[in-house]
């Protein structure tokens, strides 16, 4: 009988047999549309599409832009009499923003599309002077749109311009929707002699929630996702001034937490999805996972990106983890940009495989290979395992 014992070192691995969540890495890729366009930004992100805009040569005008991973895919948006169009809110087969400008006039109009130029609905109201829409969630989708008196009032829209309820709460002189994700929706309203605050609704008016906490003169919501709300304030609780610091709320204004990374001047919170927020610090794009100390730099995954990009700013993440934004360059000129998860194995997978590559080993009945392991240091851990002959 031949008695082979095999170990194996397991201090490189940060658990012992339980699950853990995978490490995460990113690769980022430039949507910039291949030909005709000045710049470009990617707004919005959902598992298969993102969306945005673009400035066209020449003239610059803004065209609204859909995505499906890559520059060739783009698709075009822009549709007449509008001289520009922009996607700010998207999901998977629907697209909204607005159209600004025609020969008639100069308002600006809340738009709607389904994937295609031609699909276009204009949500704008008669009630309004000008309107826009800025997040889509389902068949609802949220923005403002100016009154009679010229004050911004937050609006939800039901999919067409007859189908519109006005969020703005009692108390306030503007209003502005930002973000809607299933039964809420968010943004900021402005009170006479005061700041702005960051406001939160259940689909009406007399439902609106003032989300701005304690220590903060200004806050604003930006996005939100389940009970989850994401924005920016500033105040004497982040050191005065208009130093913003990113926010996360879970309902009120006492849930805030303040996602300020460390060693940042300013950071914003623009997208959010489950347990993660996007947004940006400074020059740097950045994804959190609920604190400030969970931040994590996107800016460093566009190092393989062949562009010299200084600046960059995520502005949502989907259901898949993708996120988009945007990155610019030295000479100014922006680029969409998107961030694709790349999951590492887990610590449970690299366990498994060790564990098969140790049983194949103990079937050995070659001792001088067993030397061999033992003099490249893998002899070192806690797991043995037993070969009889």
């Amino acid at each position: 009988m031949r008695r082979t014992i095999v170990y194996i070192s397991l201090m490189s691995l940060a658990f012992q047999g339980s699950d853990v969540a995978a490490a995460t890495t990113y690769k980022a890729t430039v949507l910039h549309p291949l030909d005709g366009y000045i710049s470009s930004f990617a707004q919005a992100g959902a598992a298969i599409a993102q969306a945005g805009y673009g400035a066209v040569a020449p003239g610059g005008n803004s065209h609204a832009l859909l995505w499906h991973g890559t520059p060739a895919s783009v698709v075009d948006l822009h549709v007449a009499p509008w001289n520009e169009t922009r996607v700010l809110g998207a999901t998977d087969n629907t697209q909204v923003g607005y159209g600004f400008g025609t020969l008639q006039d100069s308002s600006r109009h809340a738009l709607l599309w389904r994937g295609s130029a031609a699909s276009v609905i204009d949500l704008h109201s008669g009630a309004f002077g000008d309107s826009q829409a800025n997040d889509v969630w389902g068949e609802y989708q949220v923005g403002y749109g100016t009154s009679a008196f010229g004050n911004e009032h937050a609006v939800m829209w039901r999919g067409t311009a007859d189908a519109w309820v006005d969020l703005h709460p009692a108390g306030f002189v503007y209003s502005f929707g930002f973000g809607v994700s299933e039964n809420s929706q968010v943004g900021w309203g402005l009170k006479s002699g005061a700041d702005g605050h960051a406001l939160l609704w259940h689909g009406t008016a007399a439902s609106a929630i003032d989300l701005n906490p304690p220590g903060f003169t200004f806050s604003r919501a930006n996005a939100t996702w389940g009970n989850s709300q994401v924005g920016d304030g500033y105040g004497e609780a982040t050191g005065g001034g208009n130093l913003f610091h990113a926010l996360l709320w879970s309902g009120t204004a006492a849930s805030v937490i303040d996602l300020h990374p460390t060693g940042y001047g300013r950071s914003i919170a623009l997208g959010v999805y489950d347990r993660f927020q996007v947004g940006w610090a400074d020059n740097d794009a950045l994804l959190w996972n609920g604190s400030a100390e969970s931040a994590v730099n996107l800016h460093a995954f566009l190092a393989d990106v062949p562009i010299d990009f200084e600046r960059s700013v995520a502005f949502d993440i989907g259901p898949d983890g993708t996120i988009v934004g945007f990155a610019r360059d030295s000479e100014s000129r922006s680029y969409a940009v998107m961030w694709r998860p790349i999951p590492e194995p887990t610590s449970g997978a690299l366990l498994s495989s060790l564990l098969v590559v140790l049983m194949s080993a103990c079937r050995t009945r070659n001792y001088s290979r067993d030397r061999s392991m033992s003099r490249r240091g893998i002899n070192r851990g806690k797991i043995q395992c037993d070969s009889h002959s």
